[in-house]
């Protein structure tokens, strides 16, 4: 059980990287992902941190999320970057087979690494960000690569490294993943196909856009058409949203952490898609087959996790949509909602992150 409220530390994750290196591989993967890494004209966007993307299906749906970091190219001959991609670990091989069946006549090679070349680290100490920050300028172990996380700042930084212990110059404390995913869950972050189910998965519904990892601005790529004609012309209903659960009268006023809730439930009691629904109260109305369930369970850890939410049914947002097309807010604040846990009903509450409702209000400026 992960320790409630890590505020600092350094977690080993299960992620799993592939290297692509090669002339090629960046208009390769510029082809496949949903973030640029090329200009228009084919130049090279400099960039000294990761990038967050996404792989599509054709029909638009998620395969895996990503994170792409460049790297100096092995040939010192070479115009652009060598690249590794970051992705969930038991997706890697999956993903270097389907990569390799768009590859035809791309020039760069590509394997698997093994944890023991280098290891996905997450780093975070909320009370001095400068420090992790500094390790750049005091110089990485050979081979070692920081980012600051580029799908949300205030989450931390990745590192990249050899070994599985606390990587050379970091001074933070080993915590383990699940309290990296307890962190993540607060800030209402999703990851790896267990969180985002490959092939199921609509891009916009998981905030990948919002998580700067779709560019509405470059050219084509894999599943491309549904994302665009959803921005535009659409409406994203339905988000990934923070939630914790809780059983007693009145619903927590805020986000925090704990092993189980007051009456003992906890996230490992709730299966992952299982629906969410309105607490019905005396007096309301029957519900009828066809009212669209206000949301889907995800994962969690403890009191808190993930859920697919209706955003104008279970929080106050009013999902940002065309003049042309009214949208009406059916959220109360009296409205309570449960799923169904091991141990009988357990309630749900839904909150919109500062991050998420920034970029909604302005979603079609």
């Amino acid at each position: 059980m992960p320790t409630p409220n890590v505020t600092r530390g350094v977690a080993r994750l299960s992620r799993r990287l592939l290297s692509l290196s090669g002339p090629d591989a960046a208009s390769f993967l510029q082809g496949m992902m949903s973030s640029a890494l090329l200009r228009r004209d084919g130049a090279l966007i400099p960039r000294a941190s990761a990038v967050y993307a996404g792989l599509f299906t054709p029909n638009g749906r998620v395969q895996n999320d990503i994170l792409v970091y460049p790297r100096p190219p092995a040939d010192d001959t070479q115009a652009t970057p060598d690249y590794l991609v970051e992705v969930d670990g038991s997706e890697a091989s999956r993903l270097a087979k389907r990569l390799r069946f768009y590859k035809l006549r791309a020039k760069f090679n590509m394997r698997v690494l093994d944890p023991s070349e280098l290891s996905v680290f997450h780093l975070w100490d909320d009370a001095g960000r400068d420090t992790i920050a500094g390790l750049q300028a005091r110089g990485l172990a050979e081979g070692a690569i920081l980012s600051e996380d580029p799908r949300l700042a205030a989450l931390g930084y990745r590192m990249l490294a050899a070994g599985d212990g606390v990587p050379a110059g970091v001074e933070l404390d080993a915590v383990s993943e699940e309290s990296y995913k307890v962190r993540r869950y607060l800030h209402g972050i999703p990851e790896n196909q267990d969180e985002i189910p490959s092939e199921v998965a609509l891009p916009l519904e998981y905030n990948m856009e919002l998580m700067n990892g779709i560019d509405f601005k470059k050219g084509c790529y894999v599943g491309q058409e549904l994302q665009a004609r959803t921005k535009y012309l659409g409406v994203v209903q339905k988000r990934v949203l923070p939630c914790i659960l809780y059983d007693g009268a009145a619903p927590p006023e805020a986000l925090e952490y704990r092993p189980t809730t007051d009456g003992g439930a906890s996230a490992d009691d709730v299966e992952s898609g299982v629906s969410i629904n309105r607490v019905q109260k005396e007096g309301d109305p029957p519900p009828s087959r066809r009212d669209r369930k206000p949301g889907k369970w995800i994962a969690g850890v403890g009191n808190v996790g993930l859920a697919v939410c209706r955003l104008a049914v279970m929080t106050d947002v009013v999902p940002p949509h065309p003049a042309d097309m009214p949208m009406k807010l059916t959220y109360a604040p009296a409205d309570e909602f449960a799923v169904e846990a091991a141990g009988g009903e357990v309630k749900v509450r839904a909150f919109v992150p500062t991050w998420l409702r920034e970029g909604l209000s302005t979603y079609r400026d």
